[in-house]
C-alpha cells in the first residue's frame, strides 16, 4: 500500500505469558502466635528458595495466596469475619522467609491445610535456589482428560539425596 510503513516487531512476552501457566502448593506444617501484639505465622513448605522472587522483593512481586482444607476444599468463604491477619512463612531459617505478609486469610487455615500460590508459571523454577539444600521439588503438567478429569505428567522428578550429593560434588 503507498505510504505504508514496514517493520518487524520484535518482543519478549515472557512473564505476561507464562506467570499464569503455574502454581504452587504445600501443606501448612503448623499455625503460631509470635510477637506483639501476636501476629499469626502459618508456617509450609514454599518459601525463598521456590519464591525467591516474592521473598526478597515482596513490594515488587506480591504473590496471590489461597487456602484450602486437606481435601482441597476452598476454606474461603467470603466473609471478613472468618479471616485474621496471617504471615505465611517458609520452611527456611532466616526472618525475610515470607510468601505473604499481613493478608487476610481464612482463621480455619491449620496444620494439614493447603496453601496455594498461583501465577508462579514464569522464573519459578529456573530461580531455584539450593538454600539449605533443600532439593528441587516435583514438577508436574496438566492438561483436561477426555473423560473430564485432569491428567498429571511429571516434568521432573523430584530430587533424592544422591542428586544433592551429586551437585555438591567435585565430580563431573
Amino acid at each position: 500500500e503507498p505510504g505504508a510503513l514496514e517493520f518487524d516487531l520484535v518482543t519478549e512476552f515472557g512473564r505476561s505469558l507464562i506467570c499464569k501457566s503455574g502454581f504452587a502448593a504445600s501443606y501448612v506444617e503448623y499455625a503460631k502466635t509470635a510477637g506483639e501484639p501476636g501476629a499469626r505465622i502459618v508456617a509450609q513448605h514454599l518459601g525463598a528458595d521456590t519464591l525467591l522472587r516474592t521473598c526478597y522483593l515482596p513490594d515488587d512481586f506480591p504473590l496471590r495466596v489461597f487456602c484450602a482444607s486437606s481435601s482441597g476444599e476452598s476454606l474461603e468463604t467470603g466473609r471478613e469475619e472468618d479471616c485474621v491477619e496471617t504471615d505465611i512463612a517458609g520452611p527456611l531459617c532466616f526472618a525475610g522467609d515470607l510468601v505473604a505478609r499481613g493478608r487476610m486469610l481464612p482463621a480455619s487455615l491449620e496444620p494439614g491445610s493447603i496453601v496455594i500460590v498461583p501465577d508462579v508459571g514464569a522464573y519459578t523454577t529456573s530461580m531455584f535456589s539450593r538454600y539449605n539444600s533443600r532439593p528441587f521439588p516435583a514438577c508436574y503438567g496438566f492438561r483436561g482428560s477426555a473423560v473430564g478429569g485432569v491428567e498429571l505428567e511429571v516434568l521432573r522428578r523430584e530430587e533424592d539425596p544422591r542428586d544433592l550429593v551429586r551437585f555438591w560434588s567435585k565430580e563431573p
